[in-house]
């Protein structure tokens, strides 16, 4: 993927993640907005997003404080966000999510790789799959996961519009699941 020019954006979901919600979205927004996170630095973080933001489309950092359901970085708000009423403010964060994502889209294709996906939490699992009910193009989803959730066992389940394989690998040594992958 990345030979053939592949924004790559890998998530590793914990058992914790699971009750936090958009939670997966974190590691997903730190490496398509290039954060330094190593700093803890929170005004540098802010200057980063809100410039990745500007750069994405205008005026879209003024809506970088939605963001704080996923990147917690005491954000203040902003005149386009101080008006909003709580339940307004999560159908804005994925608008937001999606200008983001999309905007990468214009750039480059995108693989998402979603790591224990048995641990995504259903906020972030809901976007991942409402985005590609859009059928971006040149956005792929590769999610990777010991435990495969009942709920998608049923193909009525799974997105009709978006073509999906399902490759169940049950216990395979390390030696034959790379003679398989590559």
């Amino acid at each position: 993927a990345r030979q053939l020019g592949f924004r790559i954006l890998i998530s590793r979901a914990e058992s914790v993640d699971e009750r936090i919600p958009y939670h997966a979205l974190q590691w997903v927004l730190q490496q398509l907005l290039n954060l330094n996170t190593a700093t803890g630095d929170l005004i540098s973080l802010r200057q980063q997003v809100g410039h990745s933001l500007a750069a994405i489309e205008e005026g879209l950092d003024q809506w970088a404080p939605l963001l704080q359901f996923i990147l917690p970085y005491q954000w203040e708000e902003t005149v386009s966000t101080s008006g909003l009423m709580a339940k307004e403010k999560e159908p804005k964060l994925i608008w937001l999510l999606e200008r983001v994502i999309l905007g990468q889209l214009a750039k480059n294709p995108v693989l998402l790789v979603f790591e224990n996906s048995q641990w995504l939490d259903s906020s972030s699992e809901e976007f991942i799959f409402s985005l590609l009910r859009k059928s971006p193009p040149h956005l792929f989803l590769l999610i990777v996961t010991r435990l495969y959730k009942n709920r998608f066992d049923t193909p009525d389940a799974m997105i009709s519009a978006t073509p999906m394989t399902h490759l169940s690998i049950e216990v395979l040594t390390k030696e034959e699941l790379f003679t398989l992958l590559c």
